[in-house]
């Protein structure tokens, strides 16, 4: 399945990505111009979640539904694999019923730095931001 990364500035390169279908662990093959990497999670949102820090380290953004800063998963979504997410509304902190595919595309202006999207989901949870990682 194809997924477009992109700096917003004109660069842009189509990933190639191959999921696996059961898990936990789950992986996600990536193929590139540059060779292939896979990533593994317990949910396919942390393999993606991990490729999204990579990407931005090389400064681009995935540009799909899962780069959004609006977005947020729970247990039951996690237990099934963690493919789709939970649309919330920003301003009152409510989700809209609304359940996207975390692989699917998103337009590059709908997306957010992996930073962006933390504090997004700290400020919809109302959590503290006590700065731990997801490790490598």
């Amino acid at each position: 399945m194809p997924i477009v990364a992109s700096d917003g500035r004109g660069r842009q390169e189509v990933l190639d990505l191959a999921l696996s279908s059961t898990g936990p662990p789950f992986r996600i093959e990536v193929t590139r111009r540059s060779g292939s990497s896979g990533y593994e999670g317990n949910a396919h949102f942390i393999c993606l979640a991990k490729l999204q820090r990579d990407m931005y380290e090389e400064g681009m953004l995935l540009c799909c539904q899962g780069s959004r800063p609006e977005i947020t998963s729970s247990s039951m979504l996690t237990a099934s694999g963690g493919r789709q997410m939970y649309v919330f509304d920003p301003g009152t902190r409510e989700l809209t019923g609304e359940l996207v595919d975390i692989f699917a595309p998103a337009p590059y202006e709908a997306v957010a730095t992996p930073d962006e999207q933390r504090a997004a989901f700290f400020a919809f949870s109302g959590l503290v931001d006590r700065g731990w990682r997801m490790p490598r």
